[in-house]
């Protein structure tokens, strides 16, 4: 079952091999259609490596071209693509439009010499002359001429309509789908829905026309890595180098784990001298050790020119190893081969072929046919080495033929990836699921899809560190990667996994749980029955949750208030109400002019007040004492004093002997005494009485005339008057006193 599932991956991967390495991150609405404007400035950046230059649409692309095409070079500046851009298939002039001059020595040309990264992004609908206006120039491409490095840039549908220059007497076309001529590496670009339909005048000698699906030419000691084209190229002149990915690769210069699947369709004429492959047109011509083709692959089909293969039209210097052809080839005006067109035919040329193999079937109607190179008995002078062929080419083989034959069944299995390894596994062929591969192949992203489906969708929940980190791991993601680099690509995914389980919660929000807590702790608790159940849910709050515990931190500051909404106060303290009560209730009201306030005030006295409301039930107590306070006692009962006074004014005071006795006890009459001190008054009253009944008369007057009408000691006669006298003026004296004191009482 694996191993099915394995194949089926491995051939989604063979099929998707030239298709766009689109950042998967962006979606259909992050492209920017170009209106054929342009920018006064890019979008950002500064042109270093830690700020570079930010292009985000197509205004400031053409901004770009603008001024290069000004003379701006750009040299060692730094570009990066932030939005995939559609250019509308509105015309477009190459990044630096002119390069004959630079050709032949002189200095009026343009190129940009920077740093330019698409981070992934597509530029789209690139359109260069049209069918029926072809754009005639020098160089043709998105860019014209490069200096420097272009890198994880994708273009999708490149359509191109060129028509080569003459200059100084040469024609001089140099055109790619990506870059015309490039001076500097390419690494991890792909051109995928290429058109590209180019012509060169009929006079003229083609010194410098050179026709690739991602580049025409490649200038000395540069690299190409990891690459790809799909799509078809239309040759018209018969002249030239032309190749799938590329025209001509310059001396010591390389291409690695590169791939195209172009159908290259050259006019036939052996004339012009056509150098046609379905990889590369042919090298430079100059034998260099270091001018190497390595692990890479071509899959179109090749029709015409003068020297065609299904991988190079021509040798002339290459060094081309652990590579394979699956295209057919046919209609070469001059010789044609499944592998290779034509060897060199000067001494200088020498090249290479190892561990090569090619599946294609050689046919049409020139007799200069051959099985895998083209290399006769008179010119045969690169080396052929552990190299393979398809027996269906039987028919065309010749006896120079240094190639091996083999059925195609048995180019497919693991000892045949054996044999192209020779002994050494660095050479990078593999078998994998039924499938010979050289590493050009594209690298397995199926596990990246799925750690970057395992993302949260989610990542707010998250601290921003860690999300930080996890958008790193995905930003680190490089697409379009080559087999050979799976380990890297199943690092990515690892990477991304990794961030995924290194993910931290954010904290749970604790403000709520903070804003009940602080209120409990401003509550007084000797103030309510029972705060134990308060204490208990604080006590209770655990302070590691995250935040997708939300809910039970929540339900933690939800506890403290319920707690505190079902605390219960203490009663109020009445102590002082009720001892004033009590001190109302020992009085007696009826020794009062108003008793009512003290009434009233115990009446008023509630008794549900809590701790809180103790103030007012202390008022109560206050109102209570306060009404106490404010009685006034009735006025003592003066009948007595009244009466005594009246007695001793009814007397005469000469007739006693010494009256002062009486008037001092008359004096001595306190006016004002409340009912309280009645004692005192009925004292008065009786200090008076005491006072009058000691008096004593003077002796009766001698005078003539008088008699001595006073009793006689020892005289009773008029005893019984006395005693009579005596009991009517006390019953008289009670009777009034009692008959005041009910009028008092009943007011």
């Amino acid at each position: 079952m694996k191993k099915k599932i394995l194949s089926l991956l491995l051939a989604l991967c063979l099929v998707m091999a030239l298709v766009p390495m689109t950042a998967f991150a962006e979606d259909a609405q992050n492209i920017n259609v170009w209106d054929g404007s342009t920018a006064a400035a890019f979008a950002g950046g500064t042109g270093t490596a830690e700020n570079p230059y930010q292009i985000a649409n197509g205004a400031e692309l053409a901004y770009l071209a603008s001024s290069v095409n000004s003379g701006e070079t750009y040299e060692d500046k730094y570009f990066v693509l932030t939005a995939n851009i559609n250019l509308n298939g509105l015309p477009w002039t190459p990044i630096a439009n002119s390069f004959s001059d630079a050709l032949f020595g002189g200095t009026d040309y343009r190129i940009f010499a920077g740093n330019f990264d698409g981070k992934g992004y597509t530029i789209s609908n690139v359109s260069i002359g049209s069918e029926t206006t072809p754009f005639e120039s020098d160089v043709f491409g998105l860019f014209g001429a490069t200096g420097g490095k272009i890198s994880n840039l994708n273009l999708d549908t490149v359509s191109i309509h060129g028509v080569a220059k003459i200059a100084s007497g040469y024609v001089v076309g140099i055109a790619g789908g990506l870059v015309g001529s490039s001076a500097g590496s390419i690494e991890n670009c792909h051109v995928t829905g290429l058109a590209m339909d180019m012509s060169a005048p009929s006079n003229g000698y083609a010194a410098a026309y050179w026709v690739g699906g991602l580049v025409g030419a490649l200038d000395g000691a540069q690299l190409i890595n990891e690459c790809s084209v799909s799509g078809s190229i239309t040759e018209k002149a018969g002249k030239g180098s032309i190749g799938g990915l590329i025209g001509e690769l310059g001396k010591a210069a390389k291409i690695t784990y590169s791939r195209s699947d172009v159908t290259v369709n050259v006019k036939a004429d052996s004339r012009g001298g056509a150098n046609v492959g379905g990889f590369i047109g042919k090298g430079n011509g100059k034998t260099d050790a270091e001018t190497i083709i390595r692990n890479c692959y071509a899959t179109g089909n090749v029709t015409g020119g003068a020297y065609t293969g299904g991988f190079a039209g021509g040798l002339w210097g290459l060094n081309i190893k652990n590579c394979y052809a699956s295209g057919n080839v046919s209609q070469a005006a001059a010789a044609m081969a499944s592998f290779v067109g034509t060897d060199a035919s000067d001494s200088n040329y020498y090249g290479s072929i190892t561990n090569c193999f090619t599946t294609g079937i050689v046919t049409g109607s020139s007799p200069f046919r051959y099985a895998f190179a083209e290399q006769s008995s008179a010119t045969k002078r690169s080396e052929i080495t552990n190299c393979y062929f398809a027996v269906e080419n039987l028919g065309i083989k010749n006896q120079n033929e240094s190639a091996t034959e083999k059925p195609q069944d048995e180019m497919k299995n693991e000892a045949f990836a054996a044999a192209l390894n020779n002994g050494d596994n660095s050479n990078g062929w593999s078998f994998v699921n039924g499938q010979v591969l050289c590493g050009a192949e594209p690298a397995d992203y199926s596990a990246v899809e799925a750690a970057m489906a395992a993302i949260p969708t989610d990542l707010t929940v998250y601290t921003d560190e860690s999300v930080a980190a996890l958008n790193t791991a995905v930003g680190g993601v490089v697409r379009g990667k080559a087999f050979v680099s799976q380990a890297n690509v199943n690092a990515m995914a690892q990477a991304i996994e990794d961030a995924i389980a290194a993910l931290q919660y954010k904290d749970a929000d604790y403000t709520k749980v903070d804003a009940a807590i602080a209120k409990a702790n401003a509550l007084n608790k000797d103030n309510y029955k029972d705060f134990s159940a308060v204490e208990t849910a604080v006590k209770a709050v655990v302070r590691d949750k995250n935040i997708t515990e939300q809910s039970e931190v929540d339900a933690m500051a939800q506890a403290i208030e319920d707690a505190i909404a079902a605390l219960q106060y203490k009663d109020a303290d009445y102590t002082k109400v009720d001892a004033a009560i009590a001190k109302a209730n020992a009085l007696n009201k009826d020794e009062y002019k108003d008793f009512t306030a003290v009434e009233a005030a115990v009446n008023a006295v509630v008794r549900d007040r809590n701790i809180t409301e103790q103030s007012e039930v202390d008022a109560m107590a206050k109102a209570i004492e306060d009404a106490i306070a404010a009685l006034q006692y009735k006025d003592a009962d003066y009948t007595k004093v009244d009466a005594a006074i009246a007695k001793a004014n009814a007397l005469k005071k000469d007739d006693y002997k010494d009256f002062s006795g009486v008037e001092t006890a008359v004096k001595a009459v306190v006016r004002g005494k409340n009912i309280t001190e009645q004692t005192e008054v009925d004292a008065m009253a009786k200090a008076i009485e005491d006072a009058i009944a000691a008096l004593e008369k003077k002796p009766a007057s001698t005078k003539p005339g008088t008699s001595d009408k006073s009793p006689q000691t020892g005289d009773t006669s008029n005893l019984a008057l006395w005693i009579s006298l005596l009991f009517v003026s006390g019953g008289a004296a009670i009777g009034t006193t009692v008959v005041s004191r009910k009028k008092k009482y009943n007011r």
